[in-house]
């Protein structure tokens, strides 16, 4: 038996360890490479979830919000149409793909200038955001004012308009309520004092400006007292919106007419000279004395007397109403139903 010992470096060629510190990396970036890979994989699924929490979220928010929620592309197509959009206009999602938006909602008055609004849109010159309030068309015909709300944005390269949109039948019914009850009387719903002197100055200021006459009436319930004291004040009250009624059948769309208290009304008339304010005051005087007012069975005849008077623009508009009380009280002292002029 022959022994013999062999270095270990001898046991192996040269290059061997060389492939084991090559292998060793290996397995290290494999490793590493594996870590990674694990990591991100980890990264990507917590951003999937997060995701879908997000468009869960989204999806929730546009199908329980109250208002309107409308995105449509520069064709004027909807590319999204949530439940409140539907449950506001009567239209479905589907109905709402297949059309022009603003031919189905906009009213055919406002068509033209819808078509314009898209125009400049899909050129870029849109002025947008915008926030207004207009009448929109809704499934079954009728006109409802809308409060809308709307934004540009961009959708894979695309320009498209965002819009929130809110009935705004009940803002524009209290602001309604509320000018009429800051301008118009409320017993006969005609102009109160005030908003007749509004009107009046704005009349003088634009006759100033551009010229022509203008006629000031003032005229005056003949003994109106007898009535309430006869028919009660819902009688009195009755007559008076009934004279008031009459009246405004008389009148053009200009002419400016109020209460200006008690049984006195005021009569304002654009473009009109003496001779036709006294002719309109005839009309009046005669149809008041020929007509009676009609109250449960009841025929309540009254009388006015009137003051017509010329208005020089340049002057103050209560100066000029106290000239017409002047020739309005000549009438009355003149015995009543009767017209005076200045």
């Amino acid at each position: 038996t022959i022994l013999t010992t062999v270095p270990e470096e001898e046991l192996y060629p040269s290059w061997w360890y060389g492939v084991k510190v090559l292998a060793a990396a290996l397995f290290v970036v494999l490793g590493v490479l594996s870590w990674l890979w694990i990591r991100s994989r980890a990264g990507e699924e917590e951003a999937e979830a997060e995701l879908g929490i997000s468009e869960e979220m989204l999806r929730t928010i546009s199908e329980t919000a109250s208002d309107a929620l409308v995105m449509i592309d520069g064709a004027d197509r909807a590319v999204f149409w949530n439940p409140a959009a539907e449950r506001l206009f009567g239209y479905s999602a589907a109905e709402m793909r297949r059309h022009r938006m603003h031919e189905m909602l906009v009213p055919k008055e406002l068509r033209a200038e819808a078509r314009e609004g898209m125009e400049r849109f899909g050129a870029g010159r849109a002025d947008l955001p915008m926030h207004r309030e207009l009448d929109a068309l809704r499934r079954d015909g009728t006109v409802i004012p809308v409060d809308l709300n709307v934004s540009r944005c961009l959708l894979r390269g695309r320009e498209h308009a965002v819009a929130a949109i809110r009935d705004a039948s009940m803002r524009r019914a209290v602001r309604e309520e509320l000018t009429r009850l800051t301008t118009l009387d409320e017993t006969t719903d005609v102009n109160n004092r005030r908003h007749f002197l509004d009107l009046g100055r704005a009349e003088l200021l634009r006759a100033q400006r551009y010229g022509g006459e203008i006629c000031l009436i003032m005229f005056d319930l003949d003994h109106f007292k007898a009535v309430n004291d006869l028919h009660g004040h819902d009688g009195g009250d009755a007559a008076l919106r009934g004279v008031c009624d009459m009246v405004r059948s008389l009148l053009r769309p200009v002419d400016v007419f109020g209460r200006l208290g008690g049984e006195e009304f005021g009569l304002l008339l654009p473009s009109t000279n003496l001779t036709g304010g006294r002719t309109l005051a005839e009309r009046l005087r005669f149809t008041l004395e020929t007509t009676p007012q009609k109250w449960e069975d009841a025929e309540i005849r009254v009388t006015a007397s009137f003051g017509v008077v010329s208005v020089d623009p340049s002057a103050n508009l209560l100066l000029q109403l106290s000239k017409a009380e002047e020739a309005l009280r000549a009438a009355k002292e003149g015995g009543r139903n009767r017209i005076v002029h200045f």
